[in-house]
């Protein structure tokens, strides 16, 4: 088991809402981004530093808000 004990950042990291999936620790999952802000933010990851933030949504939509992710 891995200890990862200097989780302070303060940058900010791209977030990408995911519909249908749910992402696990050392599980490989294929993932579709369409979304023209989801795909902006992993070009954007991968010309930094590659960190990015996935989270799964409640609903459906395109465009959430921040209360229907999880």
């Amino acid at each position: 088991m891995t200890k990862i004990t200097n989780l302070n950042t303060v940058e900010e990291l791209p977030l990408i809402a995911l519909k249908h999936v749910v992402l696990f620790p050392k599980v490989v999952t294929p993932l579709v981004v369409q979304r023209t802000k989801s795909v902006a933010g992993l070009e954007d990851a991968l010309a930094k530093n590659g960190r990015v933030i996935f989270v799964a949504q409640k609903n459906l939509k395109d465009d959430t808000e921040t209360e229907n992710l999880f």
